[in-house]
């Protein structure tokens, strides 16, 4: 028996001379890497603490434990080659064990574990170190584990992840050295007698306050520089802001000034990450550490605000469900176009969430069976807003099929009721249901019709109808001041009352025509100077389309009109005719209708001197007209000259903008004639000119392709 003893001690210093040597080969060539490596201890050394329950649960066959080390209290940042604990096994030796490490870097902003079920989620660590537990003597030891995969520990909080892993047997207690942290919950931890617990899925834990002291060895970042900076909304510090690095876990948040400072980044170009809850998060490309410089980065943030509100009906004030919320606005040469939607749920309410701040938005509700809600200039600033309720007014359905129907000396006119439902009377009231049932569901109150009379040509200008009854039910109307009515073209229109003063749409009849009386033109009147006959006449009553004219046999404006032709309808009351032959002349007038046209009235003139024989010296210097006009696609311009003159001739658009010049030259005493070739410019109005040195006249003229 003492033989075997022997050989059993023999073999244990062995091993432990092994175990020796190997890390001292392993810590030979770490420090070949790196030029120094930093022991740092977390925990109070005088702590008269001792807890079985983390890292290791040796009183149970299986346990799982996580235990926060917040940022401040890991003064390095780098990698981490292996962590030390302090044990008291009294008799007992904790060899033997298989055990599992994991670590993690989360947000330093989580520094306690808040119930039961909060463990960090498994995909967040990594492994570290996975065998089983180097040999240790009974008693107070220091349980140094040697990660067989150093943890690059980047800043922030560091969580370690240890697993007992199950063993058939119960050991006695070895207690572990722990600091108690009276504010905080940091360790949560579990145990089983059944091999039941793994880290992946680990059940509700029991929380404890005490955290194990530990020694973390860190081999430091080499080319390391630093980044700080304020956080700022409006030029106002913010605290609370989340800066974090981007893929990594190094990150921090921002104090009461707004500041922020993250220490020991590794030489080269970042992205960060920032945000806080009420704003915009923001993505910040190409930042530039320095070896051994502090790069500055001041941030302004842009809050984000909600809106909200409720929809009702406007007639029964009932909540609306299903409407389309959307808040838009269009900002044109800026950054972009934003726009935010969603529905109403069965309460009628709403809430745009991330809405963009300082920025006037068009709130715009819509909703089958209901008229389209929209508010402009909606003022988003950094405050939330509601919007209370928003009521929308119900679509007033219009009666269909509206028909009239000359009848003797008056007019029937007829409808039927608004689709699909038909008006019904119930209790008294005459209803019709809301469209579409399945969506709204209520019954809206139908009170009357009105009926409306106007010329067809009116019927885009409503302040030119006639209201002929305001407070009919039933599906017809009798005009019987249809006779008072003067000759024209009529249309009628009903629109359907709600409650509410909820008006629907017009629903428009059929064209009925009262007969038309198609008057002449009187006062046709003819002066002569020399070759050039003057017409004029007054305009009938009965509104024509035009004029008619011919010299004889000859019609002087070729246009179609029906059946007839003419050169071109002429439009005024009044007709220059240059150039008449010597002789008697009758020229003819007549109204021209889109039905027909009047009878002809007629005058005779006589020529008593051509153009031939006006070789007298003019004696005014004028502008005498065009010929024809209107035109198409040329007209002769005629002037007389009293005296010699530099002569100009322009012609101008209906704009005033310079189409042509036709003369700019010097010409002596007489009689002259231009001719303007328009084959290039568009059907119009346009104004001629003549300036000499005496004068400047106007005329006008129309071109009429």
């Amino acid at each position: 028996m003492k033989t075997f003893k022997r050989q059993m001690m023999k073999q244990i210093r062995q091993a432990t001379v092994c175990l020796y040597l190997l890390l001292t080969m392993l810590f030979l060539s770490m420090s070949m890497l790196h030029s120094e490596t930093v022991d740092v201890y977390v925990g109070d050394p005088n702590s008269t603490e001792w807890s079985p329950i983390a890292p290791f649960t040796y009183d149970w066959e299986n346990s799982l434990a996580q235990t926060i080390y917040t940022a401040d209290e890991l003064t390095e940042v780098g990698l981490i080659s292996s962590i030390e604990y302090t044990y008291n096994s009294n008799s007992h030796t904790i060899s033997g064990s298989n055990v599992a490490v994991y670590m993690a870097n989360i947000w330093d902003d989580i520094d306690e574990f808040t119930t039961n079920t909060s463990w960090i989620p498994f995909e967040n660590f990594t492994l570290v170190y996975d065998g089983e537990l180097p040999y240790h003597p009974p008693g107070l030891n220091p349980l140094t584990l040697v990660l067989d995969n150093p943890f690059n520990y980047q800043g922030g909080t560091l969580v370690i992840y240890t697993w007992l892993k199950f063993r058939p047997t119960w050991p006695a207690g070895c207690p572990f050295l722990q600091t108690k942290d009276e504010d905080r919950f940091r360790t949560i931890h579990i145990v089983s007698m059944s091999d039941n617990l793994h880290p992946l899925s680990p059940p509700p834990g029991q929380l404890s306050n005490n955290v194990p002291n530990i020694t973390i060895t860190i081999t430091p970042n080499d080319n390391i520089g630093h980044l700080s900076g304020v956080v700022t909304h409006n030029d106002v510090p913010l605290e609370g802001v989340r800066v974090i690095v981007n893929d990594s876990t190094r990150g921090i948040l921002t104090d009461d000034f707004g500041q922020y400072a993250l220490n020991r980044l590794s030489e080269g170009v970042i992205s960060i990450t920032v945000s806080k809850p009420g704003f915009f998060t923001q993505e910040i490309d190409n930042i530039i550490i320095i070896e051994g410089e502090i790069t500055t980065l001041d941030i302004s943030m842009e809050s984000i605000v909600s809106v909200s509100g409720i929809v009702i009906a406007g007639d029964t004030g009932e909540s609306i469900e299903g409407a389309l919320v959307v808040l838009e606005v269009d900002i044109g040469n800026q950054r972009l176009s934003l726009w935010y939607e969603t529905t109403t749920d069965d309460m009628g309410q709403f809430i745009l969430e991330d809405i963009y701040p300082d920025i006037v938005y068009t709130l715009t509700i819509t909703i089958d069976g209901y008229k389209d809600y929209v508010e402009l200039n909606i003022e988003i600033g950094i405050e939330e807003i509601y919007l209370g309720n928003i009521s929308l007014i119900e679509i007033p359905y219009p009666p269909q099929n509206v028909y009239a129907e000359l009848f003797k000396d008056s007019v029937v006119v007829s409808w039927e009721a608004a689709t699909p439902s038909p008006i019904s009377m119930e209790n008294g009231e005459w209803r019709m249901e809301n469209i579409p049932l399945n969506k709204i569901g209520k019954n809206r109150v139908f009170e009357s019709y009105k009926i409306y009379r106007f010329l067809e040509i009116d019927i885009d200008d409503e302040n030119l109808w006639t209201i002929l009854d305001t407070d009919v039910t039933e599906l017809s109307y009798i005009d019987m001041t249809w006779l008072e009515c003067i000759n024209g073209k009529y249309i009628y229109a009903v629109k359907a009352v709600y409650t509410e003063e909820n008006i629907s749409e017009p629903a428009f009849s059929n064209v009925i025509e009262k007969e038309i009386e198609l008057l002449p033109p009187t006062d046709f009147t003819a002066s002569v100077d020399g070759s050039t006959v003057t017409l004029s006449w007054i305009k009938p009553e009965s509104e024509p389309l035009g004029y008619g004219l011919y010299r004889g046999e000859l019609p002087l404006h070729r246009s179609t009109v029906g059946r007839r032709s003419y050169l071109l309808l002429i439009l005024e009351t009044t007709y220059v005719d240059y150039e008449v032959p010597v002789g008697n002349h009758v020229y003819s007038l007549q109204a021209i209708y889109e039905n027909g046209e009047s009878e002809v009235v007629s005058i005779e003139v006589e020529i008593r001197v051509s153009d031939g024989d006006e070789n007298e010296i003019p004696i005014l210097t004028e502008l005498v007209g065009n010929y024809p006009n209107p035109f198409n696609p040329s007209t002769t311009i005629r002037y007389n000259l009293s005296v010699e003159s530099m002569v100009r001739i322009d012609i101008f658009n209906i704009r005033g903008q310079l189409v042509k010049t036709l003369v700019n030259e010097y010409q002596v005493i007489g009689r002259y004639t231009e001719v303007w070739h328009a084959d290039d410019v568009p059907s119009g109005v346009y104004l001629y000119r003549l300036e000499t040195s005496a004068s400047v006249e106007v005329k006008r003229m129309v071109l009429m392709k």
